[in-house]
């Protein structure tokens, strides 16, 4: 039992970007691969193995097929989140049939960044460089997305190419469930505690 505690700890710590892992875990630990993976967080049908090796969520906001879960952590005056988003797999007719689906992770933190080194803090300019096909979504002028790749980026108000951006989001290529700022603060103070 007190190994799966220290377990949890580390992997929350990880998928915040906390942890002080060794050289070889940081490799893949604060690896963000577009339409895969957050950290050691996927996508995918074996969402249930994947959240039950993280401590209980800051705040869930639970509907009928569909999930919304925030951690949140706080360092040196920071405070960064990890958002995920699920959806049950009966209601999507895949096997395991009772467990989740993940479709989208986002993340805060500075500590995950891309192959090419992008991270939150990264200007627009430069996450162009790397995702030029990165568009403004429809409704949300301050969330650019590759759909094809399965990476998005937020912005603050007022987007310029010297915008820094504020979360990164990834979500299987061309299937697009993105949640920006006010959703994550709306489940963080409308959500359960568990």
């Amino acid at each position: 039992m007190k190994q799966r505690q220290i377990s949890t700890l580390f992997s929350l710590a990880a998928a915040l970007g906390m942890a002080a892992l060794p050289a070889t875990a940081q490799v893949s630990s604060n690896l963000i691969v577009p339409g895969k993976s957050i950290g050691q967080t996927y996508l995918g049908k074996n969402g249930s193995t994947y959240l039950n090796q993280l401590p209980k969520p800051n705040a869930i906001d639970a509907g009928m097929s569909q999930t919304r879960q925030v951690w949140v952590s706080k360092k040196d005056g920071r405070t960064d989140t990890l958002f995920i988003h699920t959806v049950s797999n009966g209601a999507l007719g895949v096997q395991p049939i009772n467990g989740v689906t993940i479709d989208s992770i986002r993340v805060t933190s500075p500590w995950f960044h891309t192959r090419d080194g992008l991270s939150t803090g990264s200007t627009k300019a430069q996450i162009l460089r790397y995702f030029p096909n990165a568009r403004s979504v429809n409704g949300e002028p301050t969330i650019y997305d590759d759909s094809k790749r399965g990476i998005a980026f937020e912005f603050a108000k007022n987007v310029t190419a010297k915008s820094a951006c504020i979360a990164i989001m990834i979500h299987p290529p061309g299937d697009v469930h993105l949640a920006n700022t006010e959703q994550v603060n709306r489940v963080l103070s409308d959500g359960a505690r568990p």
